[in-house]
């Protein structure tokens, strides 16, 4: 399943007057991807996060060679590179089941 379009972006949506709150919606050039309400104190933080998950995505997907070969190079580095590998594809396997 492919997800919306990028880019996404985080704006202030409708004003819900039974909450009594602004909601923010995360969008895409087609469609709505989600909404959050603003009561919660970090729901423009989350806002921004996910509006920024197409980027993250994609350049996880441009490291990711770079990281192999790290890795088959035997490269050493504070965060040792089999691990942030590891990590890479067990995102990228949630994100893309």
């Amino acid at each position: 399943m492919e997800h919306a379009p990028a880019p996404w972006l985080a704006q202030y949506g409708t004003y819900d007057e039974k909450a009594g709150q602004y909601r923010i919606i995360v969008t895409s050039e087609c469609r709505d991807v989600c909404e959050l309400e603003l009561a919660h104190g970090d729901a423009v933080a989350n806002a921004r996060l996910i509006a920024a998950a197409p980027d993250m995505l994609d350049t996880l997907r441009l490291v990711r060679p770079y990281i192999a070969k790290m890795v088959a190079d035997g490269v050493q580095t504070a965060q040792p590179p089999s691990l942030v590998l590891r990590k890479i594809d067990r995102i990228l396997s949630e994100v893309e089941a």
